[in-house]
C-alpha cells in the first residue's frame, strides 16, 4: 500500500493523476496538503509531460503498535532518486496514510 500511495502522490505532483484518486487511502489533511503542493509545483514549472513512470525501488516498514506503522519508500522519478516517509494509522479496520513527507 505504501508504495502505491507514494507513487500515486508523485504522479499527482507531476500532473499525471488527480489527487482525488488518493482520497480513499489518505486522511483529509494529507489530501489537502498534497493538492496544495501539487498546485505550487505545477504553477512553478507548468504541466509536466508523462514520461518515464515512477518506479518504487525499496520499501521499509516498521510496525509501532496495533494501529500504527511507519514506512520509508525510495523511488525513482524521471532519473531522480527520491525518498518518502509515511505514517499509517488503522481506524475501523482500514489503514490510511496520516502523514506523507516527500523529498
Amino acid at each position: 500500500m505504501c508504495g502505491s500511495v507514494v507513487r500515486a502522490a508523485v504522479e499527482v505532483l507531476r500532473g499525471e493523476r488527480p489527487a482525488a484518486h488518493l482520497a480513499r487511502w489518505v486522511t483529509p489533511t494529507v489530501l489537502d496538503q498534497l493538492v496544495h503542493r501539487a498546485r505550487l509545483v505545477q504553477s512553478h514549472r507548468g504541466a509536466v509531460r508523462a514520461g518515464v513512470p515512477v518506479t518504487v525501488r525499496r520499501i521499509r516498514t516498521v510496525r509501532l503498535g496495533d494501529s500504527t506503522a511507519e514506512a520509508t519508500v525510495v523511488l525513482e522519478d524521471s532519473g531522480r532518486v527520491r525518498a518518502a516517509a509515511v505514517r499509517l494509522e488503522a481506524r475501523r479496520g482500514l489503514w490510511r496514510v496520516a502523514v506523507l513527507e516527500l523529498g
